[in-house]
Order: structure tokens, then sequence, then C-alpha cells
């Protein structure tokens, strides 16, 4: 009985983060980019992505939001993309995911809408400090195959209603100590934009 409740439960947040979703976001757009390796035409959000990745010094950085069933990426950085021609400096730096959409189930980013506050009073985060020693996502193919990550912070993007639609977050391929409060309020505040 407990699990059809959850079922229910769960069914009624999907429904309602999907209604909220769809007042800022229009994925029928979104699909004409959904086989792009480019970033977001959208350089304001490129640049967000950029200043996380450089202010947390990570990898890249990516923004992805959610609806019942998809994860859509439609901004994604790294420290050497160029935002006018998405081309970076190093070739490591390529973009990875791009504008794509993906099923939402098991992934890394539905864990960052569930996330709490501390009881340090820092805002709602979702960390892993290594991927590939947390059997929930270490089998994921971008840990498990190309680029291995191994490091994944987010932090929940809310509606002006307290619904999370999605997450900002950073991701490298190392392991990493935990990020400090005053770069999750950081990441947060980005998040906010």
């Amino acid at each position: 009985m407990a699990t059809g409740e959850n079922y229910v439960k769960q069914e009624l947040v999907n429904c309602m983060r999907a209604k909220e979703l769809y007042k800022y976001f229009r994925p029928r757009a979104f699909n004409t980019l959904s086989t792009s390796k480019s970033s977001s035409p959208d350089t304001v959000l490129t640049a967000h992505t950029q200043l996380v990745a450089w202010r947390l010094n990570m990898n890249r950085s990516l923004v992805s939001l959610i609806d019942r069933e998809t994860q859509y990426f439609i901004a994604e950085s790294t420290k050497t993309l160029h935002l006018d021609t998405g081309i970076a400096d190093d070739p490591t730096d390529a973009i990875w995911a791009g504008c794509i959409s993906v099923p939402k189930a098991g992934r890394l980013c539905e864990c960052t809408l569930e996330a709490s506050p501390s009881p340090t009073a820092a805002p709602p985060c979702f960390e892993i400090r290594d991927l590939t020693k947390d059997p929930r996502f270490n089998k994921l193919p971008f840990i498990a195959g190309g680029p291995k990550f191994r490091y994944y912070v987010g932090v929940p993007i809310k509606t002006k209603m307290g619904v999370a639609i999605g997450s900002l977050f950073a991701m490298d391929v190392k392991p990493r100590e935990p990020v400090s409060d005053s770069n999750k309020q950081f990441m947060t505040l980005m998040a906010q934009n």
C-alpha cells in the first residue's frame, strides 16, 4: 500500500513540475535541437554555466530542465569554450552533451531536485564526490565510459512558486573534496538567475 501511495505522490509531483516547467520552457521548440552537440543558442545561459565552471574550478557546468519523463540539457560550458562560436581552446573542453534530451529516470539531476537544505543552513545541494564508487550512478555511460566523469555537484532551479524544475550542476573528471558552503550559495544564486 505504501508503495502505491508513494507512486501516486511522485506522479503528482511530476505533474506539478511539468506544469510549472512549461510556463518557462517549450519542449517542442527544443526538439529541433535534440540532436545538436552545440551549446545553448542562449549565450547568457552559456555564460552562466561558464562562470560556474570557472568559480568552482570544474571541468564543465550545465543547466538541465526536467518534466515528467525527460531531462533537457539546455546549456553547457567549459572554461575555454568561446561563447560566440561554441568552440573550445582545449579539445578536451569540447561540448559533451550539448542541447539534447534524455530519459530522466536514474539521473543525477533527478536527485538534485529532491535535495534538502543541510543542517549547516547551506542551500539545497546534491553532491557525489566519486561517481565511480556510487552504485546508483557508476554504470551511467558518461561515468563508466567517456568522458568518465567522477564528481558531480548540483543545485535545484526553482520557480517563483518554489517548484524545482531543473538543476544547475558542475562535473569534473577527478574526485574532489566537498564544495564549500560559499560555493553552494554561489551556485544557488546563479540558479535563481
